[in-house]
């Protein structure tokens, strides 16, 4: 959880930032211009609006805890993947990787939640700046 902190040696925004087109993909939006135009304006949104950057993390480091806390160390379950070993020329990469794949599916289940009900939109049109503080 310190490595994931705002200043920690791996902020959760910027594993946000490496996860999301992955994310996007397992969601399956169409092959269009439309639907690209559409996930840019998803992709910006969620990496500047720090209050959705804030859920995202509370709910990835919750997660997290719940997932990791079951299993002993952690970081023994990203040493006993060799694959995941192979891939890697340091052990910090190797630790990203593990840490990457472990949020994948978490956030983009929770995208694909909000984007099902059109609370993504929403969410974007209430944070452009002309939206007045009593809609949000």
């Amino acid at each position: 959880q310190d490595i994931l902190a705002a200043k920690g040696a791996w902020p959760f925004a910027q594993v946000v930032s490496e996860i999301l087109s992955s994310c996007f993909w397992c969601i399956k939006y169409p092959s269009s211009r439309l639907a690209a135009e559409h996930v840019q304006l998803i992709r910006d949104f969620v990496l500047t609006d720090a209050d959705f950057m804030q859920e995202l993390q509370d709910r990835g480091l919750k997660w997290l805890q719940d997932r990791l806390s079951d299993c002993g160390p952690w970081w023994q379950d990203a040493v006993r993947d060799a694959r995941l070993l192979r891939g890697h020329n340091q052990y910090a990469d190797c630790i990203r990787a593990f840490i990457r794949g472990l949020l994948q599916a978490p956030v983009a289940i929770f995208l694909y939640e909000l984007e099902s009900l059109c609370a993504l939109r929403t969410l974007i049109e209430l944070s452009k700046p002309g939206a007045s503080e009593r809609e949000k």
